[in-house]
């Protein structure tokens, strides 16, 4: 198979052409890209996350890693999640 490679994964076997040398080093050059400016976003602390109306933000309760604090258009609630729903905490501190 001249100009082809098997890639298997597990039990998946895929026959795909073989890269250019021009492609692979336009790829190289793209995941360097991609380390510069991973690195540079590495180095700011903090994450940002961007808020909308009715969207609800899920944080960790500082005070009890089992609990989840949900913030919703202004206000937030502490509960936990109840096979995958969340459910506010009857004694939320």
């Amino acid at each position: 198979m001249e100009g082809k490679l098997s890639v298997t994964f597990g039990e998946v076997s895929v026959i795909v052409t073989q890269p250019t040398d021009e492609a692979i080093q336009k790829g190289v050059k793209a995941s360097a890209k991609v380390i510069r400016e991973l690195g540079k976003r590495l180095l700011t602390p903090g994450v940002e996350i961007k808020r909308a109306r009715d969207v609800p933000v899920f944080t960790a309760d500082p005070h009890d890693p089992s609990r989840v604090i949900r913030k919703l258009n202004g206000k937030s609630e502490v509960g936990y999640f109840v096979r995958g729903e969340f459910r506010v905490d009857a004694v939320a501190a």
